[in-house]
């Protein structure tokens, strides 16, 4: 058996999606500068989305690899070996690049920044088990 699965998700962290943002956010924080450019929001933590959009850039993709082999193999009549060998990739990169922003009445200007975050995990599993099985009887009546 093999499963491969590849993701690259257009979405904002979790922290930051569209419920909680809009939950947290005050009606009375301005979206937008008289400028045309979007206000940063409460603070960087909760963030105007048209912010976060025009300033950051956030790629992540994630990668998951499970592979099973197994074997029934009979030793003697009734006893089974089952031996089976499982081999598990998942890969996680997050690559978060945001532009300088202006300082305004609301936070003060920011530089900008790249902060890169992978996490590779492998795991190997080997299974192993023996199943006896009953010999049927015959009664006769």
């Amino acid at each position: 058996m093999i499963n491969y699965q590849y993701t690259d998700p257009n979405y904002v962290d979790a922290y930051q999606n569209d419920l909680v943002r809009a939950i947290r956010i005050t009606p009375l924080i301005r979206t937008f500068k008289d400028d045309g450019n979007p206000m940063p929001g409460e603070n960087y933590t909760v963030r105007n989305r048209f912010h976060l959009l025009k300033y950051d850039d956030i790629r992540t993709s994630t990668e998951r690899l499970v592979s099973r082999v197994a074997a029934d193999l009979t030793i003697i009549k009734g006893l089974h070996w089952k031996p089976s060998l499982s081999y598990v990739l998942d890969d996680y990169k997050e690559l978060t690049m945001r532009k300088s922003t202006p300082p305004d009445e609301v936070q003060p200007s920011a530089q900008r920044f790249k902060d890169d975050y992978t996490n590779a995990s492998r795991q190997l599993m080997l299974d192993q088990c023996c199943n006896t099985i009953p010999t049927s009887t015959k009664t006769t009546a």
